[in-house]
């Protein structure tokens, strides 16, 4: 054996939770889930890992540069031939988001037959070999919403009201909803005679910079100023060879944001009043229809942001992000959009879809900073620390934890052979609120108890459904 020491840190980007933690953690899937199944959403689940040629369709470069891949460890399961499939030859990818899983499977299982609208949602861990930040790691937890089989406006609407009410649910006072249609880019490039490759690149550029501008606005990049956000655009633009009139018209994109009717759509009717193409994408956007419904439904904190380009290929129409400014460079806590052509790319049939995305880690962070997970740092593992006085009393103790669960009470069984001070003293510490203490007397004169309130040290005999009562109706405000 080697005197080698074994190295046990973690992984960069990765982390170990903490009771506590994981608490909120819980509390905050909790909360998603219960909203989006009652939005109608019906919950799947993918693999962990899935063939690197799935994310070859349209995730972009920078993408999948950022991901996670290996080969299977040998070609057969005995170091030969037997056992090998088919797989072995491919490379693996440790999901890196879940959007083309999805597709995958809504192809492959069947649920492009079911009737349409299909709302489904999943939960889990994804991986990206990103650099590593507050906020910001290499694996980490997304929940995510897919609409499948409705195009337009109202569908658009509707996922941006889903999304933007779970962040109030989850009192995140600190949020706003940006939203673009990026039909009206693609027009305009299109009208350009851009390659739809070189597209993909200016748009990649446009969500640097929007990215940029906006943490500039809220003081996060102080060493960089707008000139040089604005010269680094410019020159990515005229080095992948863009004309300068191009460059001129994409560059004010950077500053259409606003509310829609009153002030975007004017402007952009002036930015794009000689490109016939682009400007109907612009007045025939579902933008303002969106921008409605969400009124309608008292989405007030929000913006249009023509910039807004988000950092996968597939999207094709309107895409939305809701940024939580308190979490610093590492604002935006949910994003997503239309993408009505990838079903298509994957070989299915032409599928109008939209979706997004929570980051779970970014929406704790945020409810943390909102004072919304203050409570779940303090809350005890067990509402009863249960004693049994003497050895021969135990089993009577393992039927009474039974009883107590069944009746909804969490309980700790001491299971040391401890005395009765001592057990106490760790069950205060432990911040358990009451004590229930099986002594030979109190049982055999009639099934009673001895309960014990932790916090007041008020201590009395009672029945055993006497004291589950008491408990209920004592913790029945906390946990309400």
């Amino acid at each position: 054996m080697s005197d080698k020491k074994l190295d046990l840190s973690r992984p960069t980007g990765t982390r170990d939770f903490l009771p506590a933690d994981l608490r909120k953690h819980r509390k905050i899937e909790r909360i998603v889930r219960e909203s989006l199944e009652a939005f109608g959403f019906e919950e799947i689940m993918t693999p962990t890992f899935e063939f690197f040629d799935l994310f070859l369709v349209k995730s972009g470069e920078k993408f999948r540069e950022e991901t996670f891949t290996f080969k299977a460890p040998r070609a057969g399961l005995d170091g030969g031939d037997a056992g090998a499939s088919a797989d072995d030859a491919r490379t693996f990818i440790l999901r890196p988001e879940f959007t083309a899983p999805v597709c995958r499977f809504y192809i492959q299982s069947g649920l492009n037959i079911v009737p349409k609208p299909l709302k489904i949602f999943y939960v889990g861990p994804v991986f990206r070999y990103d650099k590593p930040a507050p906020g910001r790691f290499r694996e980490f937890f997304q929940f995510g919403v897919e609409v499948f089989g409705i195009p337009g406006a109202i569908a658009d609407a509707e996922i941006m009201y889903v999304a933007t009410s779970i962040v109030k649910k989850l009192g995140i006072k600190d949020h706003v909803l940006r939203m673009n249609d990026l039909n009206i880019l693609r027009e305009l490039l299109g009208e350009n005679d851009v390659a739809e490759d070189v597209q993909d690149k200016i748009i990649a550029l446009m969500d640097k910079a929007n990215g940029d501008k906006i943490k500039h606005g809220l003081g996060l990049l102080e060493e960089t100023s707008p000139a040089e956000i604005e010269l680094a655009f410019t020159g990515g633009l005229k080095d992948i060879g863009i004309s300068p009139a191009l460059v001129e018209t994409l560059l004010k994109f950077l500053y259409l944001n606003g509310p829609f009717k009153e002030d975007v759509l004017p402007r952009a009717r002036e930015v794009l009043a000689r490109y016939t193409k682009a400007l109907h994408a612009l007045e025939s956007s579902n933008l303002l229809r969106a921008e409605q419904l969400l009124d309608a439904g008292g989405i007030t904190s929000r913006m249009v942001d023509l910039s807004l380009a988000r950092g996968l290929d597939y999207y094709t129409g309107l895409v939305f992000e809701i940024d939580s400014p308190c979490l610093g460079k590492q604002k935006q806590i949910c994003g997503g959009g239309r993408y009505d052509r990838l079903i298509r790319d994957f070989g299915g049939d032409d599928t109008p879809a939209t979706g997004f995305a929570f980051g779970l880690d970014r929406l704790v962070l945020a409810a943390e900073m909102n004072g919304s997970l203050a409570s779940e740092s303090t809350i005890p593992r067990a509402d009863v620390f249960l004693y049994a006085f003497k050895p021969e009393l135990v089993p009577e103790a393992f039927k009474l934890q039974g009883i107590l669960v069944e009746n909804g009470i969490k309980v700790e069984l001491s299971i040391t052979d401890w005395n009765v001070k001592r057990a106490l003293q760790c069950a205060s510490k432990l911040d358990f609120p009451f004590a229930l203490m099986l002594g030979e007397k109190e049982w055999k004169a009639g099934k009673n108890v001895v309960l014990k309130n932790l916090k007041t040290e008020q201590q009395e005999v009672v029945t055993l459904d006497r004291a589950i009562a008491i408990v209920k109706a004592t913790l029945s405000p906390a946990t309400s």
